[in-house]
């Protein structure tokens, strides 16, 4: 890489570790004030919201007994990851913003890692979500919390493994006027590093996504499009499903409906992102300029993957009455304004509800 390669080249091109992908020279770059106050206007409500949210979806699973069911502990994990990864995203957006790494090499060598970590957690619980629905719908057989705990912690244990090689190749590098690039500096080869990162591209998006295509293709035909009130025969009579049948028919789809909300505004925030990276990796002519305006394409899809980690608490309140009634009961118990000595008291389709 050129000594004249500018700041921009290094932070315009971060991968969700990031680090940069060194793919193509820029010339230097300089966001105008107005375009970074709005950015960090954006980014700033992303962080507060999903903070603050994420913390009350983790009090109203953890507190409130009848919403710890094996569904909610995984909708708890998928809200830490959004939690730490939103508390590790200033740290991106302001390096982005400034051309440079402002907070020197130990947070460095600690962000970078743990953003990645944070990403494949929150993605992995999502496919770790649909397969125990698959498997209570379809298979029609239920989770032990056991197992929930196990496969949270294969979810943690796979995410560190994968985002490993990150932290190994890391570190600061000089860039001039008392200015440091965090990246990743220890590739021995780029063809190395080029394939670590389609796969980090695959593993944290393409993969999980065709799981969770799948997995709820078929519940959806296994709750909508099969008979859901079959005809039972009892000493001679006919009689359809129990009123008890169809309130748990009525529960199953209210949770596919909530979750597929949750996948689809993943899938959808991260998508650019993930074709820019793979634009600037496999399409982009190393000997051309990128597009006019990437500079700017690129912060409005990191900012759009970002904004992830916060849907997910309007989606619950919105949606979903038991959460809704959760966050009602945990914020009154904040304010001091209305006792509550007890949880809420549960119907018989607890266990099917989030």
């Amino acid at each position: 890489m050129e000594a004249e390669e500018s700041l921009s080249s290094q932070f315009l091109l971060n991968n969700f570790t990031n680090t940069s992908t060194e793919l193509l020279p820029l010339t230097p770059f300089t966001y105008p004030p107005l375009f970074q106050c709005l950015i960090y206007t954006l980014y700033s409500a992303i962080v507060i919201t999903a903070v603050f949210g994420n913390i009350l979806v983790i009090t109203v699973v953890l507190t409130i007994p009848k919403m710890r069911t094996v569904t909610n502990f995984l909708i708890g994990n998928l809200a830490l990851g959004d939690l730490l990864m939103a508390s590790f995203s200033p740290f991106g957006f302001i390096s982005i913003l400034l051309q440079f790494w402002p907070f020197g090499k130990l947070l460095c060598l600690i962000v970078t890692p743990f953003q990645c970590v944070f990403v494949f957690v929150s993605a992995w619980t999502l496919v770790v979500l649909s397969l125990e629905r698959w498997w209570v719908i379809v298979g029609k057989a239920k989770w032990r919390k056991g197992l929930v705990f196990w496969a949270i912690g294969g979810v943690w244990i796979f995410s560190l493994v994968v985002s490993l090689p990150v932290g190994l190749v890391v570190g600061v590098r000089d860039a001039g006027n008392e200015r440091m690039l965090c990246e990743e500096i220890g590739w021995p080869s780029p063809t190395l590093r080029l394939s670590y990162t389609l796969t980090l591209i695959f593993l944290q998006y393409f993969l999980p996504v065709s799981v969770l295509a799948s997995t709820y293709t078929r519940i959806a035909i296994e709750i909508w499009w099969k008979k859901v009130i079959p005809v039972l025969e009892c000493s001679g009579s006919m009689y359809t499903k129990s009123v008890r049948e169809e309130r748990m028919e009525k529960a199953k789809r209210k949770t596919i409906s909530t979750l597929l909300l949750v996948v689809t505004c993943y899938t959808l925030s991260w998508l650019p992102l993930n074709l820019l990276y793979l634009y600037l990796e496999i399409i982009q002519d190393e000997e051309s300029d990128p597009f006019p305006m990437i500079e700017y394409v690129y912060v409005l899809c990191h900012w759009l993957s970002m904004t992830h980690s916060s849907l997910n608490i309007f989606i619950y309140a919105f949606v979903n009455e038991r959460f809704r009634d959760g966050f009602l009961t945990v914020l009154r118990r904040c304010v001091r304004s209305k006792p509550q000595n007890q949880a809420p008291t549960a119907d018989v389709v607890s266990m099917m509800t989030l």
